[in-house]
């Protein structure tokens, strides 16, 4: 499964609340970034770094018989269809709950992060006008909003 949105949109808090279970691991493209980095801060070179990575984890964590709940920003279509390549390869099914929250929402629930995982205003807005909603149908067919 997939959780994803703007940064803000309540993705990471949707996921501890409902996916936090015994045979699930939530993986999270920011915490991958994290430890990679040293930062949660996001720049598009560092970006395919962190999505190598996640690929690997979710593989690894599938093959083991796990639930994944993948966690990202990603409006990416390559990074996404990729994802969903690995779990069709395993045998696995895929769907996505993509978070619309108003830019108003996000932007407050931003201003109240802590300072180290605060989102640029520019990361945001950029992220915000890249939506591809129609490119995710197209890859998941299953898809909540």
């Amino acid at each position: 499964m997939e959780v994803s949105s703007i940064p803000c949109s309540g993705k990471t808090s949707y996921a501890n609340k409902y996916f936090n279970t015994l045979n699930t691991v939530i993986i999270s493209s920011n915490e991958i970034r994290k430890n990679l980095m040293g930062t949660y801060e996001f720049y598009e070179k560092t970006n395919n770094i962190a999505f190598d990575t996640a690929k690997d984890m979710i593989k690894e964590t599938l093959l083991e018989g796990l639930n994944v709940v993948f966690n990202a920003a990603n409006t990416n279509c390559k990074h996404r269809k990729s994802i969903i390549k690995i779990a069709k390869e395993i045998g696995c099914k895929t769907i996505a709950i993509v978070f619309l929250s108003s830019l108003d929402t996000c932007i407050n629930r931003n201003l109240k992060r802590s300072k180290e995982r605060r989102v640029s205003m520019e990361t945001i807005l950029n992220m915000q006008n890249s939506i591809q909603i129609e490119s995710i149908r197209k890859v998941l067919p299953k898809l909540n909003i």
